[in-house]
């Protein structure tokens, strides 16, 4: 059975690449981050992520040079920066 993902991957890269961030998002920034925070999309190399809460933003923005190195460890995915959105 073919998976829709797999499917929309083909069509655009980028929802590939947001589907390989979303699938390792808890072990690239953690379980408690990851309960609060989702990727939601990839617009030239700069990552979106919906937070739950203004704490989350924050804390989102106080680790964006940490959250793009582990990104590029992880999924060889070099973001330019990270905005952080309710």
């Amino acid at each position: 059975m073919i998976k829709v993902g797999s499917l929309l991957g083909e069509v655009n890269p980028r929802v590939s690449i947001l589907l390989r961030l979303r699938s390792k998002w808890a072990e690239i920034v953690g379980e408690l981050l990851a309960a609060h925070t989702t990727p939601v999309n990839i617009t030239k190399n700069k990552l979106v992520i919906l937070c739950d809460s203004p704490a989350w933003i924050q804390q989102v923005g106080l680790l964006e040079p940490e959250l793009k190195q582990r990104i590029k460890e992880e999924i060889n995915l070099d973001v330019k920066g990270i905005k952080a959105r309710l």
